[in-house]
């Protein structure tokens, strides 16, 4: 016989009484709704993670205890929870059933760049009659989930969140840094390569004169329209020396065009290698218009490289990327648009299969176009040091300090 194992979140019975808090409050992250499920269910999962986070940092600063996302489906997927437009005193009958305290759930919704969420609490450590929180939070921009998800579990755990020293979306100062990277403009250069990027590829990147009648002089063409069998196709004879002058002529692919390059690797144009400090705080920069049907989110990667130890295979140390980070470049239809945002190197080093760590010692820049299918330009790439700051000195692990970001 076959049955349902459940996780020790019991189904109770009628026989179940009040749950003794005195050792924890249970949480529940409860599935949000929206129009849009994928906006639903990672909004769910980062409420969940960042709730998680913030616990396990105030260790016996607080007595929440929030439970996963599988714990979470077994108990609600019984059928047995209340529809979540039920008042709070329903919500507070279903806590008790499940051996549960705290409930969140509410409603996402995009509408323009901005995410608009209205949440609810129910506490049975409070007034169970009432909601403990009701409320709506919005916020734009690129950053807007974290500007939405800070206040919310501020509120449920009663102490800040706390924020990694780059927060990002940090505004951009009236006079730069000095300059790491080289010929932003693209406008020094011969043949088939500006100085400080690699060559162009004749089919899927161009060095330009700006065709959008701004007059900004040389410019970066991605087209991602064509079918990605024949980008790999060209791309290994360019890789092995053949001339952007010889790349066939584009065929573009077909609607829905899931195999055009748009929807499969999209485009890359790399920069040199950039030496950098640990610790370091840089600014990545860049100019972005999409036309002929571009649009979406643009990236500009930076990613870290460092000297990786030899192994069995390679008898020599190989200069490989471990750490990556990147700029968001949003609403770039159709108007030239300035991306600007802050990055600091890790200054502990980044942990390789958790016996090496090693230390990001150069950067690359990479403007990178993908879907939708379309044509983009790009000017004024470049990494700058952010005024007034210096390198941070190594220190001691501390276990609240955010993780650097790993590659994906």
């Amino acid at each position: 016989m076959t049955g349902v194992i459940l996780m020790p979140l019991i189904i109770a019975s009628a026989q179940t009484t009040q749950p003794d808090v005195s050792a924890h409050r249970i949480a529940l992250v409860l599935p949000f709704t929206s129009d849009d499920r994928e906006l639903a269910e990672r909004f769910t999962d980062r409420l969940t993670l960042k709730m998680n986070r913030q616990v396990q940092r105030l260790g016996d600063k607080t007595d929440l205890k929030v439970l996963g996302k599988i714990e979470v489906e077994e108990a609600w997927g019984q059928g047995l929870g209340p529809k979540l437009d039920m008042p709070p005193q329903e919500m507070g009958r279903w806590l008790r059933q499940v051996a549960a305290q705290v409930a969140v759930w509410g409603t996402v919704k995009r509408q323009g760049d901005d995410l608009i969420v209205h949440v609810r609490v129910v506490d049975l450590t409070d007034d169970p009659s009432e909601y403990r929180l009701d409320k709506t939070y919005q916020a734009g921009g690129q950053r807007a989930h974290v500007d939405v998800l800070d206040p919310i579990v501020e509120t449920l755990t009663g102490h800040a969140v706390r924020r990694p020293r780059e927060q990002g979306d940090v505004p951009e100062p009236p006079v730069l840094g000095p300059m790491l990277s080289k010929n932003p403009g693209f406008e020094e250069g011969s043949g088939e390569k500006p100085i400080g990027w690699e060559r162009i590829d004749g089919l899927c990147t161009f060095w330009i004169d700006d065709p959008t009648g701004v007059a900004r002089g040389k410019v970066i063409k991605m087209d991602t329209r064509m079918l990605q069998s024949q980008a790999d196709a060209w791309w290994k004879k360019w890789r092995a020396g053949a001339p952007a002058s010889q790349a066939p002529e584009p065929v573009f692919a077909k609607p829905p065009a899931y195999n055009a390059v748009a929807g499969l690797h999209g485009v890359h144009y790399y920069s040199d290698f950039y030496e950098v400090k640990p610790g370091m705080r840089y600014r990545v920069l860049a100019d972005l218009i999409a036309t002929e049907g571009g649009g979406g989110k643009p990236k500009v990667f930076v990613k870290g490289y460092a000297l990786v130890p030899a192994t069995v295979r390679e008898t020599e140390p190989q200069r490989r990327e471990i750490w990556r980070t990147y700029l968001p470049c949003r609403e770039s239809a159709g108007a030239w648009k300035h991306h600007s945002e802050t990055f600091t190197i890790p200054d502990r080093g980044v942990t390789m299969s958790n016996v090496v760590t090693l230390q990001v010692k150069w950067i690359r820049i990479i403007p990178y176009a993908y879907w939708p299918p379309g044509v983009y330009y790009w000017d004024n790439v470049k990494v700058v040091e952010e005024p007034e700051c210096s390198p941070i000195p190594a220190t001691k692990p501390d276990p609240e300090t955010p993780k650097a970001p790993t590659a994906p």
